[in-house]
């Protein structure tokens, strides 16, 4: 299981981290239960690569 940072998973969704943030929070209106759920370690945020692959992957097929 390969881990991704916060900011390595902005840069790859092509967003904002605030955005991300968004997305990850279910008490905001952009969030978004189908993406994939933040592990956290202290203050680090990371996300499974191959759970971001797999949301990456379903968002271009849904274009």
């Amino acid at each position: 299981m390969e881990l991704v940072k916060r900011l390595d998973a902005v840069k790859q969704l092509g967003t904002s981290r605030s955005m991300l943030d968004r997305w990850t929070n279910p008490d905001d209106k952009y969030y978004r239960p189908d993406f994939p759920k933040p592990i956290k370690s202290g203050r680090a945020v990371m996300f499974i690569k191959e759970e971001l692959d797999q949301y990456i992957k379903k968002l271009a097929k849904a274009n």
